[in-house]
């Protein structure tokens, strides 16, 4: 497996191409189109290092250049990109989110910006047919969350958590 990057450097169909720059679909479709399998974490769409809402902290890399990775940009996500054939789209095998850990200072930090986007993430991930329902979601995860809660895991409730991670 190899970033999207060696793509562009001629490495054999046998390597798997991890596609993340959003501003390079081209390379994830040629690279489809040539037989490599692809894993999908496009940067502007699944990074968990990135702000959850306007204004929060979060890494100052290219994705946030289109929003905060909320729960409902995740949740409209399609990860089987417009405009693939059936067999280009057979070549994705699988999605993958990310986090950077850079700008992550304690444990309590990871959780507040992984729970509950990764949960929204494996909806996506696991939905047969595309975008899910940001409401339906919210009371579908509420039980869940809290049960995180009560075992420890610092999960985002809102907004109004952010200010805890505002300053360094």
């Amino acid at each position: 497996m190899a970033w999207d990057e060696a793509f562009s450097a001629g490495v054999s169909s046998t390597v798997v191409i991890q596609w993340w720059r959003k501003k390079t679909p081209e390379v994830r479709d040629a690279a489809a189109r040539t037989g490599h399998a692809l894993m999908l974490s496009p940067v502007d769409q699944v990074y968990f290092d990135y702000p959850q809402g306007p204004g929060e902290s979060g890494a100052p890399w290219e994705g946030n250049d289109n929003g905060p990775t909320s729960i409902g940009k995740i949740l409209r996500w399609q990860p089987i990109p417009a405009g693939l054939s059936v067999a280009e789209a057979l070549q994705v095998s699988g999605v993958e989110a990310a986090v950077r850990t850079e700008f992550i200072r304690s444990e309590h930090y990871l959780d507040y910006m992984l729970y509950a986007r990764l949960a929204a993430f494996a909806e996506v991930a696991w939905a047969r047919n595309g975008q899910q329902d940001p409401e339906q979601f919210a009371r579908n995860m509420a039980p869940r969350l809290e049960a995180m809660r009560a075992r420890g895991l610092h999960v985002r409730r809102g907004p109004d958590d952010a200010v805890e991670f505002q300053t360094h």
